[in-house]
C-alpha cells in the first residue's frame, strides 16, 4: 500500500514539473509507475535474499480445491556453518503445538532439505548431500538431480521467474519442474518459490493427485 501511494505522489510531482508538451507522456509514465509498484506482494523485511520463510513465527496456510492441505510455521532459525541459515519448519494441526517437520538449509544460492523429521517430530533423517529444492539464480533450462534414498531419484529443471497470483498475494516467483524417477516413477510437479516466503504454488502434472493445484492461501509474518 505504501509503495502504491508513493507511486502516486511521485507521479503527480513528475507531472507538475513536466513542461506542457511533455505532460501527456508524464501522465502515462506516472500511471505505469503506480501499476508497477502495486502489482507484486512485498517481500518481508530482511528476507529478500532467501527463497524461503526465514523468520520465527512465519506462518503459511496452503489450500487445494478450497480445502486446507497443511499449515506450516517457522519454529527455529539459526546461523549455518559457512553462512546462510538453518530453518526448522513445523506443521500445525488444530490447537496442538507445532510439530517439527523438516530443517532447511537456506542461502542466496539454494534452498535445500537438510533434515526430514519422522511423525514424532524427533526422528530426523539427514540428507547428505542435501536435497536441493530450488536454486534462485539458476537459468532457464538449468538442471540438477538429487537422490534422497537408494532407487529414489528426483530431477529438477529451472524455468525462470514468473509472476504468480494466489490468494495470499501476487509474487515474482522462480518456477521449477520436478520429476520423480523412482519409487514407481511417473510423478511430476511444477512449483513456484518466492523470496521471503518459499513455495507459493504447486501443480501435480502426472501421478497421484494429477491436476491438483495447491496454493498459498495466507501468509502471516513472524516478528523480527
Amino acid at each position: 500500500m505504501l509503495l502504491w501511494v508513493a507511486g502516486i505522489v511521485l507521479g503527480v510531482r513528475f507531472c507538475e514539473e513536466a513542461p506542457p508538451v511533455a505532460r501527456p507522456l508524464a501522465v502515462s509514465l506516472a500511471a505505469a509507475l503506480v501499476l508497477t509498484t502495486a502489482s507484486a506482494a512485498p517481500v518481508p523485511k530482511n528476507q529478500k535474499a532467501y527463497y524461503a520463510a526465514t523468520r520465527v513465527g512465519d506462518k503459511r496456510e496452503y489450500r487445494a480445491g478450497g480445502k486446507v492441505t497443511h499449515t506450516t510455521v517457522i519454529m527455529k532459525v539459526e546461523e549455518a556453518p559457512g553462512g546462510g541459515l538453518l530453518v526448522t519448519e513445523g506443521y500445525v494441526s488444530g490447537d496442538k503445538p507445532p510439530r517439527p517437520a523438516r530443517v532447511l538449509s537456506v542461502s542466496k544460492d539454494a534452498v535445500t532439505l537438510a533434515v526430514g523429521m519422522g511423525p514424532s517430530g524427533k526422528d530426523g533423517k539427514k540428507y547428505d548431500p542435501p536435497w536441493v529444492l530450488v536454486k534462485p539464480g539458476a537459468k532457464d533450462g538449468d538442471w540438477w538431480e538429487c537422490e534422497p534414498s537408494k532407487g529414489y531419484t528426483i530431477s529438477y529443471t529451472a524455468r525462470g521467474t514468473e509472476r504468480v497470483e494466489v490468494p495470499a498475494g501476487t509474487f515474482d516467483a522462480v518456477r521449477v519442474e520436478e520429476v520423480n524417477k523412482g519409487a514407481g516413477g511417473g510423478n511430476s510437479r511444477t512449483l513456484w518459490y518466492a523470496p521471503g516466503v518459499g513455495e507459493v504454488k504447486a501443480v501435480i502434472n502426472e501421478g497421484i493427485g494429477k491436476g491438483e493445484v495447491r496454493v498459498l492461501h495466507s501468509f502471516t509474518p513472524g516478528k523480527d
